[in-house]
This record gives structure tokens, C-alpha cells and sequence, in this order.
């Protein structure tokens, strides 16, 4: 089991590559695309930023 979320999929993930596969069915709900991607990235966003500011000053403490 990760802790805290790492290593885990984004909600939402596996289910939005499937979904999302064909150009036919984003154009048919185009709205439905954005907002599920956007809530994606927002949750990649949140990840990296705090993978900046507790992930690598952590490393950098036990390497150095």
C-alpha cells in the first residue's frame, strides 16, 4: 500500500483512458471530457506540488 497517495492512480484514471479513447466520443461530450480531465490535472497538480515541497527536501536531507 503507498502511503499518502503515492504511486496511485488519479480518481478517475483507469476509467477516463477507456472512456475517452475514440475522437467520436469526445466530440459527443465534449463538456463531460473537460471537466473530468481538468479534475485530473488538478489532482496531478496537487501530487507534484507536494511532492516539491515535502517529497524532495525530505531526499535531499537523507542524501546529503
Amino acid at each position: 500500500i503507498a502511503p499518502r497517495g503515492i504511486a496511485r492512480c488519479p480518481p478517475g484514471g483507469p476509467h477516463f483512458w477507456k472512456r475517452w479513447r475514440s475522437a467520436a466520443q469526445l466530440q459527443k461530450d465534449t463538456g463531460d471530457f473537460l471537466k473530468e480531465a481538468r479534475a485530473i490535472f488538478s489532482t496531478l497538480r496537487a501530487r507534484i506540488e507536494r511532492e516539491d515541497r515535502e517529497l524532495y527536501p525530505l531526499a535531499d536531507r537523507v542524501l546529503h
